[in-house]
């Protein structure tokens, strides 16, 4: 009976991470789309540093365990070579 109660434990706390998680990519879509000045569903490199210089932007992404200190190494990172980046 422990161990049905420990695994009812874990199962809740996937749920529950599951449901973070939905929500922060949620969260993530609107802020591309709201750095999307153009409205073509791509940031550009201009569009994606602009929005990172942002200390709001900065303190979520922090929230969500993402440290960011090197914007332009991250853009490169998720580039695919066109410079932009789709959500």
């Amino acid at each position: 009976e422990t161990f049905q109660v420990a695994s009812q434990d874990d199962e809740l706390m996937i749920m529950k991470k599951d449901r973070q998680i939905r929500r922060n990519i949620e969260k993530l879509t609107r802020l591309f789309k709201e750095a999307d000045e153009s409205g073509d569903g791509f940031l550009s490199r201009e569009e994606f540093m602009e929005v990172m210089q942002d200390n709001r932007v900065k303190t979520w992404l922090a929230a969500l365990e993402l440290e960011v200190r090197d914007a332009e190494l991250l853009f490169d990172m998720v580039d695919d070579g066109e410079n932009k980046i789709s959500a």
